[in-house]
């Protein structure tokens, strides 16, 4: 073991794996089944194996999903993937394909935060990532990297608002508050361009078994 790996690298996969194994105890009274991988590829392939051949498959805007090679992996499936990013697409048929996700067999999707007791929360601009997380599929498989894990539920808006939503609206090119200071100024944000239309907290699944989240030991997305 070299000196970095003994003052970085262990101690940083150690905290990792702790910190994701008391949020999947945590979920798991909530009704939210959970696992963690070191690394991503067995992460991928977990979540291949959870997904059947020919199923309608929906996902949610995500940096994770792109960054993972998850939405690659989708697209050579043989699924029928609602592949909402596909360039030239008419924006009519995007809508299609947001509306026919809120009732595929699997639903896919990054989260912006988890709290330490077990919380799920995103943001949401046009309401239809957070609408197929509560209802609707029925499976719905979540994917973040561990640094989505904060303490609290305080700690998590701050990272919805602060973090997240700054980097995701520089990314939209939106015109809003958190993008030209990089922090969130939530009076002074307005229609159009805001991004934080709507904000999801998962407290529980009250049909176990529908939702799970896969977690890697890795910093994924925003």
């Amino acid at each position: 073991m070299t000196l970095l790996e003994e003052m970085v690298d262990v101690p940083l996969r150690t905290v990792r794996r702790t910190q994701a194994e008391t949020v999947i105890s945590a979920m798991a009274r909530r009704g939210i089944g959970g696992e963690y991988h070191e690394e991503i590829a067995p992460a991928l392939e977990s979540i291949r194996c959870r997904i059947s051949r020919r199923a309608v498959v929906g996902f949610g805007g995500s940096v994770s999903l792109v960054q993972s090679g998850l939405l690659d992996m989708l697209r050579g499936m043989e699924v029928d993937l609602l592949d909402r990013s596909r360039p030239g697409l008419a924006p009519a048929a995007v809508e299609e394909m947001r509306v026919r996700a809120c009732s595929a067999d699997v639903y896919l999707s990054s989260v912006n935060a988890v709290t330490a007791d077990g919380r799920i929360v995103c943001i949401d601009g046009s309401g239809n990532r957070v609408g197929s997380i509560l209802y609707g599929p029925r499976q719905v498989i979540l994917f973040a990297g561990t640094n989505k894990i904060v303490a609290s539920l305080d700690d998590a808006m701050s990272r919805v608002r602060n973090h997240a939503a700054p980097l995701n609206a520089v990314r939209l090119g939106k015109d809003t508050p958190c993008a030209r200071t990089g922090f969130c100024d939530e009076p002074s944000c307005a229609m159009p361009g805001r991004i934080c239309g709507q904000v999801m907290v998962v407290e529980m699944s009250r049909t176990p078994g529908r939702m799970h989240i896969v977690f890697v030991g890795a910093d994924l997305g925003f």
